[in-house]
């Protein structure tokens, strides 16, 4: 098709020219704005994900204070559980005092007492199977990590079984039996069992020699012992039903006046 237009070819050319610049600008802007409001919404996100971030190492920071301030209670208090045993440990739960009253109360009428033997023999815990590491390894292998060292091992409390041996006279295996039926009722010892049981004179009257052996354990408590309290509470309750001692007769001399 031949081209009809009047106009010049420059003035043309200029025109194309300038709807082409301006179609530039115009997409410029466009990607320039695209640009800016990516920008703007991108920044505003990395905002918003700064705060998240803060927030979540504010709560990561309290979590951790307050776990730390567990961990200390909790050390405070194996402490004080620690000390609190260690410290039991050098009581007596068991007063020989009470314990050979005990064993006094408890005889038939018949019965007596000739000899009594208290052995204590400390315990000694078992030592665990998989064998820990020695402080000094342990201490290297906490450098070599970057950890504290370890705390150091808490001792033991020491704790003890005692063993007794009654040695006493009966007149028969009855009475023997019976006391020995008594003993098994205190439940502060762990075992009771009769070794000995032979007859014997004495100041010619024929009767029976025997030897017990018993057996404190290591959790025995006089303040525990159910036997012990109540024995306490029956002995409480006869006192109470005892009728109450008649006050002292008043004496008065037959030369007294006005009688």
């Amino acid at each position: 098709m031949n081209d009809t237009s009047l106009l010049p070819d420059d003035f043309l050319a200029d025109a194309r020219e300038r709807r082409t610049n301006i179609a530039a600008l115009l997409l410029f802007a466009i990607v320039l704005g695209s640009v800016a409001f990516w920008y703007t919404r991108t920044n505003v996100a990395w905002h918003e994900i700064r705060d998240r971030q803060e927030q979540v190492r504010q709560s990561f920071t309290s979590v951790a204070e307050q776990i730390r301030d567990m961990q200390e209670q909790e050390t405070m208090r194996r402490d004080m559980v620690d000390k609190a045993q260690l410290a039991l440990s050098l009581v007596d739960p068991v007063p020989r005092s009470i314990l050979l009253a005990e064993l006094v109360d408890r005889l038939p009428e018949r019965v007596s007492l000739v000899d009594l033997e208290l052995r204590s023999q400390q315990i000694k815990q078992p030592a665990p199977r998989d064998r820990a590491p020695s402080g000094d390894a342990r201490s290297k292998a906490a450098r070599g990590r970057g950890d504290a060292p370890p705390e150091p091992a808490r001792p033991d409390p020491v704790r003890y079984a005692i063993d007794g041996t009654l040695t006493g006279i009966a007149p028969n295996d009855l009475d023997v039996s019976a006391y020995l039926q008594r003993l098994n009722d205190l439940d502060l010892l762990e075992s009771v069992r009769l070794e000995v049981s032979e007859e014997k004179t004495i100041a010619g009257v024929p009767s029976r020699q025997f030897r017990i052996a018993i057996r404190i354990g290591p959790e025995a408590d006089v303040r525990r012992s159910r036997s012990i309290l109540q024995a306490d509470s029956d002995k409480t309750d006869t006192r109470r039903d005892e009728p109450p001692m008649a006050p002292p007769a008043r004496v008065f001399a037959d030369h007294e006046e006005g009688l």
